[in-house]
């Protein structure tokens, strides 16, 4: 199985390369018993979709700098 680093506020850890979560899900995955039940996966770019806008709103806007939009999340890099 193909693995990519993701990192939040706790560090990092690795998340299969198929899935469109990030480290925090994949650590809550590990750790907890979270269930089966899965969010459509339109849903999930939707939001990518919004949180990408945002972060591009909010630089074109001087509001946060370039170093803080790095898409390095698979949700994001994909581009579907």
């Amino acid at each position: 199985m193909k693995l990519r680093k993701e990192f939040d506020s706790i560090g990092s850890i690795n998340v299969p390369d198929d899935k469109y979560w990030g480290a925090s899900t994949q650590r809550s995955n590990k750790f907890f018993n979270i269930g089966k039940v899965l969010v459509d996966i339109s849903i999930i770019k939707s939001i990518a979709i919004i949180k990408r806008s945002s972060a591009i709103v909010h630089f074109k806007e001087k509001q946060i700098e370039k170093k803080n939009i790095k898409f390095n999340n698979k949700s994001f890099r994909r581009g579907n």
